[in-house]
């Protein structure tokens, strides 16, 4: 299995909560021999990686430019999708924010994989993610696979 990449996204300089509840969730999924990566998009982004150093992150990716001071869909697409194609991740975690849910299905488009929003658990089948997400108005839960198409969103 290769490894897993996290969105962490930045607000003002400050590490969002559900990037680091990602990596918690990241490292519950992974088996040995898988990385945790994360990648971090901003500008002036020192302390957010000091911070990131003391969690549970085997490699951080820092796209540090200001250009990317504040969120644009089409930079931030271009350069997230830029670092998945070279990182070629099995998994690919964002988070359903704002701006994760407006990153997310440009980033699955551009690389011609499945997405699965909203999850509400996460769990590994040998390879194979499993994501679990309310379906019909909540009254059932789904459990969503892409096999066929990395990485796995």
């Amino acid at each position: 299995m290769k490894d897993i990449l996290i969105f962490v996204e930045v607000r003002d300089s400050h590490l969002e909560k559900i990037g680091l509840e990602l990596l918690g969730e990241a490292n519950k999924l992974k088996t040995e021999g898988v990385l945790v990566k994360a990648v971090l998009v901003g500008h002036k982004l020192d302390e957010c990686v000091k911070v990131l150093q003391t969690k549970m992150v085997d490699e951080i990716i820092v796209l540090d430019d200001e250009a990317f001071a504040h969120y644009n869909t089409s930079n931030f697409t271009s350069a997230v999708t830029d670092v998945i194609k070279e990182y070629d991740p099995n998994i690919f975690l964002i988070g359903a924010t704002s701006i994760g849910r407006d990153l997310a299905p440009r980033i699955s488009a551009r690389i011609n994989c499945g997405l699965t929003a909203d999850c509400t658990r996460l769990e590994m089948e040998g390879d194979i993610l499993q994501s679990t997400r309310p379906a019909f108005g909540g009254n059932v839960f789904a459990t969503i696979v892409c096999p066929n198409h990395r990485p796995q969103m």
